[in-house]
């Protein structure tokens, strides 16, 4: 069964979905959904994208992405869009994270729209080379690039990931 044609069988017309199959071997075997279906879930934008959406835009990709999936009418009151940037936060070197302060300092900033720190103590950290190194994340908004730039900077500067080591993960 194609991938099209599961969607009419599962009455998926409307909003993100993600799916996942069973797999044969070393390739994808097509299966019929009614009775090897291993998970289905809706799926909206990765890496900040529905964070940026909401600040931005002020609406929530999620719950509309929710409300399609299960039928309802979605509903999207945008105010006008203002600029945003999202960023990771990650180690400088590799090694054991001992501690994580500053945060507070962060969430002050004006700019600040979001910030969510992942990463704790104990845990093996390293330099940003994919999402699982990602020791956290935030979104800052202001009135053009030059300004969203300076915000990014501070928050960058204000938290503070002290990490023990050998520099090897």
């Amino acid at each position: 069964m194609s991938g099209a044609r599961s969607l009419v069988v599962l009455g998926a017309a409307d909003g993100s979905l993600s799916t996942y199959r069973a797999a044969a071997g070393m390739g994808l075997r097509t299966i019929a959904v009614d009775r090897s279906a291993i998970e289905l879930g809706l799926r909206t934008g990765g890496n900040g994208t529905d964070d940026m959406v909401r600040s931005c835009y002020g609406v929530d990709p999620v719950r509309a992405a929710v409300q399609a999936a299960v039928g309802l009418p979605i509903e999207l009151r945008p105010h006008p869009p203002r600029p945003v940037l999202w960023r990771v936060l990650t180690a400088g070197r590799a090694g054991e994270l001992v501690s994580v302060s500053g945060a507070a300092a962060a969430r002050a900033l004006p700019e600040v729209a979001e910030l969510v720190l992942l990463g704790r103590p104990g845990q093996r950290v390293r330099p940003y080379r994919d999402v699982s190194d990602r020791l956290g994340w935030f979104v800052v908004h202001a009135s053009g690039p030059a300004e969203l730039d300076a915000a990014a900077a501070a928050v960058t500067r204000a938290p503070r990931f002290e990490v023990r080591g050998d520099g090897r993960r």
